[in-house]
């Protein structure tokens, strides 16, 4: 009994602390055991690649229309609200998922994933932030946010390796887990401290807030070129993500086998993080960009040009290269961004991000109409090497 009371006792002093809900919800909303399966799920109900693209691309649709309006609800109802509301929709999506059978039903998921992603992004960063202000530690945010954003990572890891034997047998099982896992999310949400940005009494001064974020923190001379071409890259890596269980396929990966991969790519993803804050340490924030999007590039290039397990390993190197970067994007974001309204501002960071996305995804969505998967793919990466060119001066900002 005396056992059963300390154990009690340390949970109740662990999700005392903010950092370790934030970091146990992120882990939750990773562990989802239908996303390794979903863009290959929603094709094999549709039959049709261009109409999930279309679908993918509505959730960008609503990402961006919902994204400022999630920031300034996390500021004004506070982070913790937002967090329970993340949670309700996320179970919503999943039922609305688990009984659709045709576009009109996976439209409306598009449409509550792209809100539930506005909640959660940039809630769980304006959380960390502020508290390490407080703490007087933001000089290690990139290894606190390596810490809980890493947990999402963990848990699509975790979800990947087991979700291959459920999807051997049936797929739609793989929702039912997901639903069960994600109905814990807005009860831990319960436990946390409540934050709130600056309140906006005016409707005015909505519109005002926007000016002065687009025109004094992200839009500042030395930041332009840093931001507008991280709203692409961010906008190719989330659209590359979405398709992978359909690229694995294409490169005749069986359908148990899918969810290994797609654990290796978060695994790498995770390996990413960690090392993210020690080789910039080591080298310089400017260096690790360099190799992250290098590698990125030139693994994406490679994985098209080979066939099966060997494309499919070469392709995981994305995950790796890419949240090498994720963590200096973020700090350097956060530099420039004053307190009163970080949510807002990464809302709109984000924002501008999905309407790249959007874009990206009604061009895929009518490319895959005349071209092959791998094409497309190999175009995205075309587009990261051209867009270095007309914003090659944010390398004056990172050094």
């Amino acid at each position: 009994m005396t056992k059963i009371h300390s154990i009690q006792k340390k949970l109740l002093k662990y999700i005392n602390e903010d950092q370790n809900i934030i970091s146990v919800i992120n882990f939750l909303f990773g562990l989802q055991f239908i996303t390794p399966y979903l863009a290959l799920y929603m094709q094999n109900q549709l039959q049709s690649l261009s109409q999930v693209a279309l679908v993918f691309a509505l959730q960008s649709a609503s990402m961006v229309i919902f994204e400022i309006p999630s920031g300034l609800s996390a500021d004004i109802l506070g982070r913790k609200k937002s967090l329970i509301i993340a949670g309700l929709l996320q179970l919503i999506s999943l039922i609305t998922l688990y009984v659709s059978s045709n576009i009109v039903g996976f439209f409306l998921f598009a449409i509550f994933q792209g809100v539930i992603t506005g909640f959660t992004l940039k809630t769980s960063e304006s959380y960390l932030y502020e508290a390490l202000v407080k703490k007087k530690e933001v000089n290690d945010y990139k290894k606190h946010y390596i810490n809980i954003q890493g947990m999402w990572s963990v848990g699509a890891t975790v979800s990947s390796l087991s979700s291959g034997i459920l999807a051997f047998f049936n797929i739609k099982s793989l929702i039912i887990a997901s639903i069960a896992v994600s109905s814990f999310i807005p009860y831990l949400a319960l436990f946390l401290t409540d934050i709130k940005g600056q309140k906006i009494k005016k409707k005015k001064n909505y519109f005002k807030t926007l000016t002065k974020i687009l025109n004094h923190e992200l839009f500042t001379k030395s930041i332009t070129a840093f931001v507008l071409f991280n709203i692409f890259y961010l906008g190719i890596f989330n659209e590359s993500l979405k398709l992978k269980s359909i690229l694995f396929n294409y490169k005749t990966i069986s359908i148990e086998l899918i969810g290994i991969f797609t654990a290796l790519f978060y695994f790498m993803t995770t390996i990413g993080l960690r090392a993210s804050h020690y080789l910039s340490k080591k080298l310089s924030d400017y260096k690790v960009f360099l190799i992250g999007l290098s590698g990125f590039i030139t693994s994406t290039v490679f994985s098209m040009f080979t066939d099966g397990i060997v494309s499919v390993l070469i392709f995981s190197l994305n995950g790796f290269f890419f949240s090498i970067n994720n963590p200096i994007i973020s700090h350097l974001l956060n530099k420039n961004i004053s307190n009163y309204h970080r949510a807002t501002t990464i809302s709109v960071f984000r924002l501008l991000s999905n309407f790249a996305q959007l874009v990206i995804g009604i061009w895929i969505s009518i490319a895959t109409v005349y071209i092959e998967i791998t094409d497309v793919y190999l175009m995205m990466a075309l587009l990261l090497i051209t867009l270095l060119f007309f914003f090659k001066r944010m390398f004056v900002y990172l050094k």
